[in-house]
């Protein structure tokens, strides 16, 4: 109804690249969904702002479910040496985190979870901060305490795209917006850049 793909497919602790269509099939957005319990999800959106969509879709299922946003600042660590910074912050344990998967985990005192996702092509982790107005500062100082002997390096989207651009031409492929009608083929240029709120590092 929200996405085309299976969820009944997706297990619990699982993240799934998913498309929030509109009716006539185009793209209105390319989140990361992860699920943390049977009936509880998180769509971590894009660069538009998908929760009036989402209620809308929501209010018109007959469904009996909640939409809210929730205080969550996500925090990306990608790069050849993300695994040596996340083991520094999490132990070895985070290396044995799927592709694509989530765990729960402690770090300074307060409660994150931890992704092995991300957009660069490279290898990569995403750090979900709960009660982000409150907790984000803290964990990012952390985050950059333990990057500094691996080079960590803080960048901001425009970089990060051009990292995604660059896998995404090597891997021959193409993002699609909801100004792309489906039987057209054809978009207006248009930076695209996910989640502007988040923070990304590189290493």
């Amino acid at each position: 109804m929200l996405v085309p793909r299976d969820l009944n497919k997706c297990a619990v602790g699982q993240c799934k690249y998913v498309f929030v269509t509109a009716p006539d099939g185009g793209i209105i957005n390319d989140p990361i969904l992860l699920r943390l319990d049977e009936n509880h999800f998180w769509i971590s959106v894009a660069d538009s702002d998908v929760l009036l969509w989402v209620m809308g879709v929501a209010c018109n299922s007959g469904l009996d479910v909640t939409i809210d946003e929730p205080d969550i600042g996500p925090l990306q660590i990608q790069g050849p040496k993300s695994k040596e910074v996340v083991v520094d912050l999490f132990g070895e344990s985070a290396l044995e985190i799927p592709y694509y998967y989530l765990r729960e985990y402690e770090l300074g005192g307060l409660d994150v979870i931890v992704s092995r996702t991300g957009y660069t092509a490279e290898l990569g982790f995403e750090i979900y901060v709960r009660d982000a107005g409150r907790n984000g500062v803290k964990v990012w100082e952390i985050v950059l305490e333990a990057g500094k002997p691996h080079g960590l390096t803080v960048i901001g989207p425009c970089l990060w795209g051009a990292l995604f651009s660059s896998a995404c031409k090597s891997a021959r492929c193409a993002r699609r917006t909801r100004f792309l009608a489906p039987h057209t083929g054809r978009a207006p240029s248009r930076n695209r850049r996910r989640r502007p709120s988040g923070s990304r590092s590189h290493v």
